[in-house]
C-alpha cells in the first residue's frame, strides 16, 4: 500500500487474518454453582450448546458481560469435571461459531471463601483469580521477581536477597479496603531462621521504612503486624503489635483480621491474639506498593518461604479462619516429598555463561555444568558423574557460578525433572550430549 502527500512517499503493508472462532481463555469455578467461562473476543451464545461430563447439569446460563458467559449448575460440584461447549458465535459481521471444546473445571480448595476476597496467590501454577464484584469477572494479578527471589519445586515464593512486586493491585486494594475499613490478611509462613529481624518484611503494602498501610514481618523468633490508622501513624508502629512466636522448622498458617478497634491473630486455625491496641479506621491510608519479601525500597530482606497470600476487605469468622487453615493443611499434604542430596564435587566442564543482550528481552538463564562427586553428605551415596543446573542470572545481574575446571564445590540438590518450575527459562548447555548423567538442580 503506498500513500503519496506534498510530494511524500509513505509505503505500509496491511495484513488480513483468516476469521478464527472466539476461544475460551479461562474456565473457573465461582462460588458453589457457577462456572464463569471467559473468552478472547467478545460473544454471541444464542443457539449455543453445552454439557457436562461427571459432574451436575446446567441449570440456566447469562452473559456476564461480553467476553464472559456464566453457566449456572443444578448443584455444587463434588470433585473435577468436564464441560463440553460448542456453537459460541464472534460478533463478525459474518459470525464464526466455535467448534467444539472440552474444558475441565475444578472445585475450589482454597480460599474457602470468596466473599470479600480481593487477592489470592497460592502457587506460582495456580490461576490465583478473584472475582471483581465491579465487572462480574475475575481479575488477576501477576507478581514479578526483584533480586534472587524464585519459585521452588512447590512453586511457593523463595525470598531470600530479593522480593515479589504483585503488578496492578494498588489502586484496587487501596480504594476497597478503605471502603469497609476492615481486612483480614491470610498466608503461609516459613521463615528459613530465626535470625530475621529489622522486622523483616513478609506481606507489605508499603514504600520504605517509615511509611506504610499495612506490614506483616518477622523480628527474630516472632511475627509482628504494623497497621496504619489515624491514631498509629503512617508507620502503624503506634503500637506495632506482636503476634507469636514463628518455628524455622515448619511452615506456620497466620490470619490476621482487623476492624476498628479489635485485631485478632490466628496460628494454625487457633486464636493465638484479641488485642484491643489498635484503634481506628483506615482514612488516611494512602497509595503504596504491595510486595513480598522486603520494602519497596529495599533494607528490610525477609528469608523464607511464602504461599498461599490472601487478602480479603472484610473481617472473616473464627470457623472461616479454621476452614482455610484446613483446607491449605490438605494441599500440603498432598504434594509428594522431593528428595534432596548435598554433595562435595569438582567441576569437570562448565557450560558458557550467556550475556544479558543475548537473551534480552529475557533476565534470567540457567547453565548447564559437569562434576564428579567426591563425596556424598546425605542422599545417593553411588553418585560418581553428574550434571548440574545452576541459575546464571536473575533478575538481570550475573551470579557466581562455577566455571573453572577443579574447582571444588559443595552443592544441595534436586532431581531436576522433579522442578517444573524452571521450565521455559533460557538454559545454556554446551556441555556434549551425556544421556547418562544424572541431572539435578542447584538450590541458590
Amino acid at each position: 500500500m503506498t500513500a503519496r502527500r506534498n510530494g511524500q512517499i509513505r509505503r505500509g503493508r496491511v495484513l488480513v487474518r483468516s476469521a478464527e472462532p472466539p476461544k475460551p481463555v479461562v474456565a473457573v469455578l465461582r462460588g458453589e454453582r457457577e462456572v464463569l467461562v471467559q473468552f478472547d473476543e467478545p460473544i454471541e451464545p444464542d443457539g449455543f450448546d453445552v454439557r457436562t461430563i461427571g459432574g451436575p447439569k446446567v441449570a440456566d446460563w447469562r452473559l456476564q458481560d461480553e467476553r464472559s458467559l456464566l453457566l449456572i449448575l443444578r448443584e455444587p460440584p463434588e470433585a473435577e469435571f468436564a464441560l463440553e461447549l460448542e456453537g459460541i458465535l464472534d460478533r463478525a459481521q459474518r459470525p464464526n461459531r466455535m467448534p467444539r471444546q472440552k474444558l475441565i473445571i475444578r472445585p475450589t480448595t482454597w480460599p474457602r471463601t470468596q466473599e470479600g476476597l480481593l487477592f489470592a496467590w497460592q502457587t506460582g501454577d495456580q490461576p490465583n483469580q478473584v472475582p471483581d464484584p465491579e465487572t462480574g469477572g475475575l481479575k488477576a494479578f501477576p507478581i514479578k521477581p526483584r533480586g534472587r527471589a524464585h519459585l521452588n519445586h512447590d512453586f511457593a515464593m523463595r525470598l531470600a536477597y530479593g522480593a515479589y512486586l504483585v503488578e496492578g493491585a494498588d489502586e484496587w486494594l487501596l480504594r476497597r479496603l478503605k471502603a469497609t475499613h476492615q481486612l483480614t490478611l491470610e498466608a503461609l509462613v516459613w521463615p528459613d531462621h530465626l535470625e530475621n529481624s529489622g522486622p523483616a518484611r513478609i506481606v507489605t503494602f508499603s514504600s520504605d521504612p517509615g511509611s506504610r498501610n499495612f506490614t506483616l514481618g518477622q523480628e527474630k523468633n516472632r511475627l509482628i503486624f504494623r497497621l496504619r490508622t489515624p491514631q498509629t501513624g503512617p508507620n502503624g508502629t503506634n503500637p506495632e503489635i506482636t503476634l507469636g512466636p514463628v518455628s524455622d522448622r515448619m511452615p506456620t498458617h497466620v490470619v490476621i483480621t482487623y476492624r476498628p478497634g479489635k485485631l485478632i491473630a490466628y496460628f494454625n486455625g487457633e486464636k493465638v491474639l484479641e488485642s484491643e491496641q489498635v484503634q481506628g479506621d483506615f482514612s488516611n491510608w494512602e497509595r503504596h506498593h504491595f510486595l513480598f519479601g522486603d520494602e519497596w525500597s529495599g533494607q528490610r530482606d525477609w528469608h523464607g518461604t511464602l504461599e498461599g497470600v490472601a487478602l480479603f476487605d472484610r473481617v472473616l469468622s473464627a470457623e472461616e479462619v479454621r476452614a482455610e487453615y484446613e483446607a491449605y493443611r490438605k494441599i500440603l499434604l498432598s504434594r509428594p516429598i522431593i528428595p534432596q542430596i548435598e554433595v562435595e564435587a569438582e567441576l569437570i566442564a562448565a557450560s558458557r555463561i550467556p550475556t544479558l543482550q543475548e537473551i534480552s528481552p529475557y533476565r534470567e538463564a540457567l547453565v548447564v555444568n559437569e562434576y564428579r562427586v567426591l563425596k556424598a553428605f546425605f542422599g545417593d551415596p553411588r553418585l560418581e558423574r553428574i550434571r548440574v543446573v545452576h541459575w546464571a542470572l536473575m533478575d538481570g545481574q550475573t551470579l557466581e557460578v562455577p566455571q573453572r575446571p577443579g574447582q571444588r564445590v559443595r552443592l544441595r540438590l534436586e532431581p531436576y525433572e522433579q522442578n517444573r518450575q524452571l521450565e521455559g527459562f533460557y538454559t545454556s548447555d554446551t556441555l556434549e550430549l551425556d544421556f547418562d548423567a544424572p541431572l539435578f538442580y542447584a538450590l541458590p
